[in-house]
């Protein structure tokens, strides 16, 4: 059986090193949780993935203080918090919807949020032809629209400026995952 994206996402627990200002010391976990909110959505490379979501923020033993440190005003705090990171790898087999087909590519959304790309270089590999007539790629087994769901082998990710896409090549049309 295939993988799903699911596979994608991975559950982790990271100790993250954080600086506040001064005037955020009142409220630590305000100051916490909003650089943490910074963070979604955009590729970090010391986590190799994608943070979606954050939760059981906690101070590590021993750690339960803020840090000055030299001459720096700045409060140095380490926190441990539990992220959904998502994390594809090269061969890995998802499931996006399409949002986007033209005679050039097909683009697809996972979770919703990420972007695949499928170029017309590899739909064509695949036996795949452009009609215009219907905005579709088809196929002699399946015929892709807007909307349709589709399970596709990840080629390639990539990141650019914080943002994550990744270039596929088309296995099925399938069914809203679950």
């Amino acid at each position: 059986m295939p993988a799903s994206s699911s596979t994608s996402l991975k559950s982790v627990e990271t100790l993250l090193k954080l600086v506040i200002l001064p005037s955020e010391s009142e409220k630590p976990m305000d100051a916490v949780k909003a650089q943490l909110n910074n963070m979604l959505f955009s590729y970090n490379e010391d986590l190799d993935g994608v943070p979606m979501v954050y939760y059981d923020i906690k101070l590590p033993p021993g750690k339960e203080y803020g840090r000055i440190l030299n001459d720096s005003p700045w409060l140095h705090i380490d926190i441990l918090v539990k992220l959904l990171l998502f994390q594809p790898t090269r061969g890995l087999i998802a499931t996006g919807q399409i949002n986007k087909l033209t005679d050039s590519h097909i683009s697809l959304l996972v979770h919703g949020v990420f972007n695949v790309t499928i170029s017309e270089t590899e739909l064509q590999s695949r036996n795949y032809s452009y009609n215009e007539s219907t905005n579709s790629w088809d196929s002699d087994q399946f015929s892709f629209s807007e909307g349709d769901y589709m399970e596709f082998r990840t080629l390639s990710c990539q990141q650019s400026y914080g943002v994550f896409f990744l270039d596929g090549s088309p296995i099925q049309k399938c069914e809203k995952p679950l």
